[in-house]
């Protein structure tokens, strides 16, 4: 199993992921990954992928914003977990990797890795 301390994560890009009222601090949460590292599980994309829409649709969905040629180019690493932070009902909101998750999407593939954050560090990167 993939630990998160053999990914190299960007912490040198401020970064911001925003979605409805809320907002979250990408850099940081990235930097606590780094600092305190976790094993990397793998998430279904059923869910966040009906987020993204499809590229012949729109492209901005329920304030899920997507560049699907983006999508298309090996820029988008699909082998970088998605970071999810756990939200006060216990449920998990994807804060970095809605590319990824499209282009999942788009080339049929089911799961990604991701990272959890802890309820305390999905509060620590609330905007």
């Amino acid at each position: 199993m993939k630990r998160s301390n053999e990914v190299q994560w960007n912490t040198t890009e401020n970064e911001t992921f925003r979605f409805l009222r809320s907002a979250w601090d990408v850099r940081k949460a990235k930097e606590l990954i780094a600092a305190k590292p976790r094993k990397v599980d793998e998430m279904s994309i059923s869910g966040p992928a009906e987020l993204v829409g499809s590229p012949v649709g729109p492209t901005f969905v329920m304030g899920i914003t997507v560049n699907w040629s983006r999508c298309e180019s090996h820029e988008v690493n699909m082998d970088v977990p998605v970071i999810l932070a756990r939200r006060k009902d216990g449920t998990h909101m994807p804060i970095d990797g809605w590319h990824r998750i499209a282009k999942a999407k788009m080339t049929g593939r089911t799961t990604l890795p991701c990272v959890v954050l802890t309820r305390k560090e999905s509060i620590q990167v609330e905007i």
